[in-house]
Order: structure tokens, then C-alpha cells, then sequence
């Protein structure tokens, strides 16, 4: 699968940094340091955003980013506080709906567990607008069996996704071996990309060996991290290269 010119189920994890500012000031500070970042894409987490339901505000960060990075792919997400965002909102399908219809992004996550009916209209005006459909699945609490990771995957399937996501808290070592099972087996079954990640410094092997076991995109922090056991995406940048040569 192609975005853009950037090729995402074959070769090295491609780098993903996440933009977790609160307000313009803060976004313009994350944009200045991304000159000295490594990326391959963007992700603009909008739920850290403070006036996120604010239409014309929201748009005019999103112009701003643009302006600063045109050629990026930029992925927008709204990570609800249920799988381990910063916020809940009511005006989840409005706030996707104004940032599609700006034509200004190239992907856009959505969490299946918002409802078949909800994620299939996110889909269908995505697709719309030539915008690819992450799939997403958050459990920061446990690692599900692998039976249940694989169902979810085969859930991702049947709406349509264009890529699956899924991320999960681990216990202990044999939680870690077990997504990297399923990562493997999924990205064996499936023609969509498939990104996996096992959270917290435990989990943080799964981050660097996404070219062996087909996980397609890995997450790097610029100036601040998103989620636990992420590490600065130049360091994942040479992690990767190392891991390249060796295999």
C-alpha cells in the first residue's frame, strides 16, 4: 500500500512522530524541531489539542502545519480517553468530517470500538476524499489472547480498513512473544499493512523489529512522547539501520 510515494507493507518500519501540542505555540515549537528530527510521517494527535472542537481553530492549526511541513503525509487521530487518549468528545464524526473536507490529510485513525455504523460513515467520507483508514485498537490495561488479537484484526478486515492498528499493554515476556506471533501471522494473512506495538519499556523490542515480524510503521517521539515506551525517533531511525544490516 502506497500514501503518497511512501510504500508501507514492505521493507524498513517506516518512522511515524507524533505532534501532542496543546495550543499554536506549542504546535509552532514541535514543528521547528522536526528540522532536526528523522520522519517518514506525521501524526497530529488533535485529542491534546485545547480547542479541538473549535472548528476555525482547528483549522487554522492545520494550516499552520501545512505551511511548515507541505509535503508530509500527516495522519490525524483523536485517541479518546478510552484507549488512552486525552479527551472525550460528543462531536467525534464532526470533528473528522470539517478535517477531511479540508482535503489536507492523508490518513486518518479511528477507533473500531467507536461502533460499526459511526466507523463505516468516517470510512465512506474518508474514501471520499482519498483518505486512508487506520483501524485502531488501544488496550493499556492487558495483553489480549492471541485468539482475540487475531479476531480483532479480522474485525479491521470486514469494515473495510486500510490498515489495522493495534497496541497493547504487556504483563510479562510471554505477552510480548505473543503479539509478535500474531503481528507475524497477521501480516502473513492479510494484504493491508498491519501496525502492532507491546507498550511500556517491556514492550519495547516490538518498536525495533517491525521488519522481521511485518509490523509497518513504528512510533518515534519528536519533543515529547505519546505513548509509554516510546523513544526519540532518531534513535529508532539508527535501531532500525542496525537491525536492517543484521538481517
Amino acid at each position: 500500500m502506497y500514501i503518497k510515494n511512501l510504500e508501507l507493507k514492505n521493507g524498513l518500519p517506516k518512522i511515524c512522530v507524533p505532534l501532542i501540542a496543546k495550543d499554536k505555540e506549542e504546535l509552532q515549537s514541535e514543528l521547528n524541531a522536526l528540522k532536526d528530527v528523522y520522519y517518514d510521517l506525521i501524526e497530529w494527535r488533535i485529542d491534546h489539542y485545547e480547542k479541538v472542537e473549535e472548528e476555525s481553530e482547528l483549522q487554522s492549526a492545520l494550516e499552520l502545519i501545512r505551511k511548515q511541513v507541505p509535503d508530509c503525509i500527516l495522519l490525524v487521530t483523536f485517541r479518546t480517553i478510552y484507549e488512552g487518549g486525552n479527551k472525550i468528545t460528543e462531536r467525534y464524526f464532526d470533528i473528522y468530517r470539517s478535517l477531511l473536507e479540508s482535503q489536507q490529510i492523508d490518513l486518518i485513525d479511528v477507533e473500531f470500538s467507536r461502533g460499526d455504523e459511526l466507523f463505516t460513515e468516517i470510512l465512506k467520507l474518508a474514501h471520499q476524499q482519498h483518505v486512508g483508514v487506520i483501524a485502531s485498537y488501544h488496550d493499556f490495561s492487558q495483553t489480549p489472547s492471541k485468539k482475540e488479537m487475531m479476531a480483532c484484526f479480522e474485525k479491521m478486515k470486514a469494515l473495510r480498513a486500510d490498515i489495522f492498528k493495534l497496541a497493547v499493554m504487556p504483563k510479562n515476556i510471554e505477552d510480548v512473544l505473543a503479539l509478535l506471533e500474531i503481528t507475524y501471522k497477521a501480516n502473513e494473512r492479510f494484504a493491508q499493512p498491519v501496525i502492532t506495538m507491546s507498550m511500556s519499556k517491556l514492550g519495547f523490542v516490538t518498536r525495533a523489529v517491525g521488519e522481521l515480524f511485518g509490523s509497518a510503521v513504528t512510533f518515534g517521539s519528536g519533543q515529547q512522547a505519546s505513548a509509554p515506551g516510546q523513544i526519540s525517533a532518531n534513535q529508532l531511525h539508527q535501531l532500525l539501520e542496525l537491525m536492517h544490516e543484521g538481517l
